[in-house]
């Protein structure tokens, strides 16, 4: 690395000018931009629309809890009475019917194999 570069030799010299009052007058105009496309805006408090996402999270929280315990529900009942339902349906059927499905049941090729 060059050993003899001084950052002193280089000086504060900015290679760019700016008139007088530029920023200042920039910094106006942006505000009142702003200024102008808010006061477009729909005026509603932060307050109502955290209201709002509150009760709509809440809503959806006991929905979900809702369904989850008619899950439940569902799924006990059904448990215990599936395979007594599929029985009394069998044995609703003719005998005919009976033999056809007890002839399909043995056939099928994913269940054998």
């Amino acid at each position: 690395m060059n050993q003899g570069f001084n950052f002193k030799q280089v000086g504060k010299r900015m290679p760019y000018s700016a008139p007088d009052g530029l920023f200042r007058e920039m910094k106006m105009n942006v505000m009142n931009m702003v200024k102008d496309e808010h006061m477009d805006l729909p005026q509603k408090p932060i307050r109502k629309k955290a209201t709002r996402l509150w009760i709509t999270a809440v809503a959806v929280a006991a929905s979900v809890a809702a369904l989850w315990i008619v899950n439940l529900n569902l799924s006990t009942t059904q448990s215990t009475n599936g395979i007594e339902a599929v029985d009394q349906a069998f044995a609703n059927l003719s005998q005919g019917d009976q033999d056809y499905l007890l002839d399909v049941y043995q056939a099928d090729v994913f269940i054998n194999n």
